[in-house]
């Protein structure tokens, strides 16, 4: 074989082309070895390729290689098909041998592969032949190959479907459903969409909704095209035959033709939707649901959106109008904005908030809010800080404009100098408030977007442990929430394609889609290919302002309560994470059996201690600490030691730690793998260590040591350990620091809390001195 590759090679960079008759003569030989195969001939095929004598399809190498399409050798047949140029020629020729026959499977996906490369022709119809066929059809990569192919030539293979008068396997439905998705995602012109649609009217297999399917979920919502009236009466024809299920499908699609030919037959199934919607006996999740399938049959009906708009009110439960207010801000009828100026007036507090988050969601929408204002039908003070602060950086120029003439009209002025504010605030800090009303001041202006003591929500950063921070470092936070700004906590403003615009932070990224988190928590995930802007601010999402709405006393009160200590402190891990546990963190980040995928996330107790777990939110965010270990790909670039802020004397610091890459999985005398140094505000320190084979153990599974007491159990079987350690002083601990000594571990820390004077524990506890 060396030999021949080597002669291969020699002949084509030559490029002497008197050696093709000769070549055509190997190809032409139909003998066959003992093993099925005819090298002479498979060098031959790719010697002609490498030569390039193959792109004329009517010289006699095109032909000698066509022919080897029907060659007794499996192997000289998938040569052949490979080696063919991706020219119309080729099309013809697989087809007039019918290789889609073809007995050996790697001759077929080579077929099929080749076929999804090529253009031209009318290669669907021969497609559609094997869509009943088992063997493609449960063979993973012959049904992918098969997808690929029907889906380059998807006008003929869907049409040709169609006219099929067996009964259709299930099992190719979705691959259907891929295929006309697909070719609606190609943006076609009105004549294959016209060919698709008599094809249609014509058949009577159960095609049609699979079609139908995929045409709905692939085209494009900008794509509009205009049938010709003279297919009316198929369109007309396939919507009676159609399912149920796909019916409102259909209607949507007939809009984005330009076609109205269906009003009469809508007419009966809209009539049925307001029926669900109004029906008081039903789920309110139905309810909404049919809401939404009312707005995606017809946005631009006028009788929908009154429907909808006649729910929504103090009059029905606060979850259905809540909901009814996000399905008809999609409507495109007219006068949507002075629907939403109707309802405000009777709105309850929960009802307005809505309105106004969604008015703010859309720039027109956002405009005609800023009218209400000035005309009086609305107060800024109907606003939430966060929702000024959307408005003060929206993407639309007139809305920042049209906003600074509201607050200027409104007398509301936003400090442009932040130091100044701060340092006339300041005597605050020194005065003593009541916790409970800043509790409840809290829950008001900061528990949408933080947790704090177990309250809240985890959009901006977590809280718990703010209580051991002084009420001046708190204080200039607040006010001055862009003085230090945290990469991942920045504001992100993004306008998709349909006009409507979210704010907040970037939480997740793929290939294909972004995830933002509003103000509210609320998660959007959006498509890449829908982003129409996407705004990157250099400002915290935590909007400058919050003076306008919380007066000094609030501040005196809201200081009290964010440094009241209680009887644990569980300590913020966010800046000294490093690692995220729900892939794999020690070799490969696709092993599964290197994750840490605990029970919960976010506030949990374990022998009556509070901890902090920081959410991964999926595989975004770094919520463990690992230290420095010698082995693998990724431990050896982890830092030796990491610091975490304490400034408050403890008895106690638990954690959940005890486990680590490469520890004991039984009980030994081993040496050090982690020391927990305290720093103290008197500049002295103390080291505790920790002992692989006595705190610390293996994290893969439940291995026992005993200075650790097992804590949670991973879903992928692995183990967290809990242990605490006790201070030898009483006095103020500034710092403390992980440090990891010379050893083969990588440890793992993922919460810790620390436990103040004049507290007790009664739950058992794994002390180390």
């Amino acid at each position: 074989m060396q030999v021949r590759l080597h002669a291969q090679r020699l002949l084509v960079e030559h490029g002497d082309t008197e050696v093709v008759p000769e070549l055509i003569s190997l190809i032409e030989d139909q003998a066959v070895d003992g093993i099925g195969l005819n090298v002479g001939a498979i060098h031959a095929l790719n010697t002609l390729h490498g030569l390039g004598v193959l792109q004329d399809d009517s010289s006699p190498a095109f032909d000698a290689v066509t022919k080897a399409l029907t060659h007794p050798s499996a192997g000289v047949r998938l040569n052949a098909v490979r080696v063919l140029p991706e020219i119309p020629a080729t099309l013809a020729a697989l087809q007039e041998a019918n290789v889609i026959a073809d007995t050996d499977n790697q001759v077929l996906l080579a077929t099929l592969l080749k076929m999804s490369d090529s253009s031209g022709g009318k290669a669907g119809r021969n497609l559609s032949e094997l869509i009943n066929d088992t063997k493609i059809l449960s063979d993973r990569w012959l049904k992918d190959a098969l997808t690929s192919a029907a889906a380059m030539h998807a006008d003929s293979f869907l049409a040709a479907v169609l006219e099929h008068q067996q009964p259709v396997d299930p099992h190719s439905n979705d691959l259907i459903v891929r295929v006309a998705e697909h070719f609606a995602r190609t943006r076609p012109t009105k004549e294959p969409v016209s060919e698709i649609l008599t094809a249609m009217a014509k058949s009577s297999n159960e095609t049609r909704d699979a079609i139908i399917r995929g045409l709905a979920a692939g085209w494009p919502k900008d794509h509009i095209i205009k049938l010709d009236a003279s297919v009316d009466s198929d369109l007309q024809s396939v919507f009676v035959s159609a399912s149920v299920s796909v019916k409102a499908s259909l209607a949507r699609l007939a809009a984005s033709w330009s076609n109205q030919s269906l009003q009469k037959e809508i007419a009966p199934i809209v009539a049925g939707f307001i029926r669900r919607i109004e029906d008081g006996n039903s789920a309110i999740k139905d309810r909404i649901g049919a809401a939404n399938e009312l707005m995606q049959l017809d946005s631009g009906r006028v009788d929908s959106a009154e429907a909808i708009e006649g729910l929504i009110g103090p009059h029905s439960p606060i979850s259905l109008s809540v909901g009814l207010i996000q399905t008809i801000s999609r409507s495109k009828a007219q006068g949507l904005t002075e629907r939403f100026a109707r309802i405000n007036k009777t709105a309850t507090p929960a009802l307005r908030a809505e309105v106004l988050r969604v008015m703010l969601s859309r720039p027109e929408l956002t405009t005609q809010l800023l009218s209400l204002i000035k005309a009086g039908d609305l107060h800024i003070s109907d606003l939430s800080t966060q929702q000024v602060g959307v408005l003060s950086r929206y993407p639309s120029a007139e809305v920042r404009r049209g906003m600074r003439d509201v607050m200027q009209s409104s007398g509301v002025t936003i400090s442009n100098d932040r130091n100044k504010l701060v340092a006339a605030k300041m005597p605050l800090t020194e005065r003593t408030g009541d916790s409970g009303i800043g509790k409840a001041i809290f829950t008001k202006n900061c528990a949408t977007c933080h947790i704090f003591k177990g309250e809240g929500k985890t959009v901006g950063p977590n809280l718990n442990g703010m209580s051991v921070h002084p009420k001046a470092e708190l204080l200039t936070h607040i006010l001055d929430p862009n003085r230090s700004v945290e990469a991942n906590y920045r504001q992100y403003t993004v306008l998709t394609v349909d006009g409507v615009v979210i704010s907040g932070l970037l939480a997740a990224e793929s290939l294909t889609t972004i995830e933002v988190i509003d103000a509210q928590g609320k998660r959007h995930t959006i498509l890449r290919e829908d982003i129409e802007e996407l705004i990157a601010s250099r400002k915290s999402a935590m909007p400058e302002g919050f003076e306008q709405s919380i007066n000094n006393e609030g501040f005196v009160n809201l200081l009290e309560y964010l440094t009241e200590h209680e009887q644990f402190i569980p300590l913020g891990l966010e800046k000294a994470a490093n690692t995220v546990s729900t892939h794999g963190m020690f070799s490969r980040r696709d092993n599964k059996h290197e994750r840490l995928i605990l029970p919960k996330w976010g506030t949990i107790s374990f022998n009556g201690i509070p901890f902090n777990l920081i959410d991964p939110q999926g595989t975004t965010v770094n919520n463990v600490v690992m230290l420095n270990g010698p082995n693998g790909p990724f431990a050896p670039q982890m830092p030796k030691s990491v610091s975490i802020r304490s400034r408050t004397s403890a008895k106690g610091i638990h954690m959940l730690s005890g486990v680590a890459g490469w520890a004991s999985q039984k009980p030994s005398q081993g040496k050090a793998c982690l020391i927990v140094r305290l720093k103290y505000a008197d500049g002295k320190a103390e080291e505790h260590s920790l002992v692989d084979g006595q705190h610390f153990a293996d994290y893969i599974g439940t291995f026992d040591v005993p200075k650790s007491q097992l804590a949670f159990r991973a879903a992928d079987g692995g183990q967290l350990r809990y242990l605490s350690i006790r201070p030898k002083r009483d006095e103020v601990i500034e710092t403390i620091e992980l440090v990891k000594p010379d050893h083969h571990t990588a440890p793992l820390v993922v919460a810790m809390t620390l436990e103040v004077p004049g507290s007790h524990v009664d739950a058992k506890t794994h002390e180390t001195d």
